[in-house]
């Protein structure tokens, strides 16, 4: 029955039938684990016209005759699914999954389908309970104990390699670097999880995808900046050791120069890993349009919002180079003499 709601006039028509259903169940299984669809928000006008006006929608009071249901990537691939409304001279018109849409669906299925391991579940706990499948429900509370231990357990082990280390300066990076590592290890292991073992439903990969990459992003960064960081604090106590306004000029200005390109190797990390953020969830492409239609209000927001940061970035360049103070200059301010 569901294999009615495609439209298989690309297909000959002696061989519809025989794989109509097993591109139906493919469809259905690409839906269920990759798309959160809230099939109550499609229009239920058989020209699916759009009732209530908006600004935002420009197609607001005409009729529609192609809807997007979702967009898939795989292998650098984007596959569009989309209903389609379509009109025989002697029948209603009637909605149906596009030819497109159905020759899609082969490689959604390779990409997306369920995995072998997934026929050992028990099909009593194939059915739905608020929204999830029952093995979620089981699946998901022992998902998080584990990752739990696992995150535990590279914690400790970070830590114990750290304490074997003869510097105290890398010792201290690793430790700093034990708990990032440890968010790390546990979103990969999620990734891995869900990529080779277990498909989980479309509500569940919904919410999982971005936390996943926001988790990886930050804990990988975190750890490479830290132990930069201990490097860093290293070159500073090999080359300068403690600083203060005995040390010489040159001791101080080499200071307050590796102070600065630690500030500015955190401001790089930070504005590459929202990038990767942005472009991974394919914010631009969601909001793109938008940003351009809004360019000037979002122009002058983020103008006045912003300019506290800029400015500082540019102040600290300009000490950083000119340095007319640096790090260890006995300074008065207010009354008091300090450093």
């Amino acid at each position: 029955r569901a294999a009615h709601y495609l439209n298989l006039s690309e297909i000959e028509t002696d061989r519809q039938s025989e794989i109509g259903s097993d591109i139906a169940r493919g469809l259905s299984y690409v839906l269920a684990r990759q798309v959160w669809i809230d099939w109550s928000d499609l229009s239920s006008r058989p020209d699916a016209l759009i009732e209530v006006p908006s600004d935002a929608d420009p197609r607001a009071g005409q009729p529609r005759r192609n809807i997007l249901i979702a967009t898939l990537e795989t292998e650098g691939q984007t596959y569009d699914i989309r209903l389609a409304r379509y009109k025989s001279p002697e029948q209603p018109a009637i909605w149906l999954f596009t030819p497109q849409s159905v020759d899609n669906v082969d490689a959604l299925h390779a990409a997306f389908g369920p995995h072998p391991y997934e026929d050992e579940i028990p099909q009593v706990l194939k059915r739905k309970l608020a929204g999830l499948w029952l093995w979620e429900w089981i699946a998901i509370p022992l998902l998080l104990v584990g990752l739990a231990a696992l995150g535990y357990a590279t914690h400790q082990t970070t830590l114990r390699l750290a304490r074997r280390s003869q510097r105290k300066s890398l010792q201290k990076g690793i430790e700093r670097s034990s708990m990032p590592l440890a968010i790390l290890v546990m979103a990969g292991a999620t990734q891995l999880l869900v990529t080779y073992v277990l498909s989980f439903s479309g509500p569940v990969q919904a919410f999982l995808r971005p936390a996943l990459i926001i988790l990886m992003v930050w804990g990988g960064g975190m750890t490479a900046l830290r132990i930069l960081d201990a490097v860093l604090n290293r070159i500073t106590l090999r080359f300068v050791g403690k600083i203060d306004d005995k040390r010489g000029r040159d001791e101080r200005e080499f200071y307050a120069s590796i102070y600065a390109l630690r500030r500015l190797i955190i401001l790089l990390m930070v504005g590459l890993a929202l990038l990767i953020v942005l472009v991974q969830l394919k914010f631009f492409d969601s909001v793109g349009l938008t940003l351009l239609a809004s360019a000037g209000v979002l122009t002058v927001v983020f103008g006045i919002a912003g300019q506290a940061v800029p400015g500082n970035i540019l102040a600290a360049r300009q000490i950083a180079f000119a340095k007319p103070v640096r790090i260890g200059d006995s300074v008065r301010f207010e009354g008091n003499w300090a450093y």
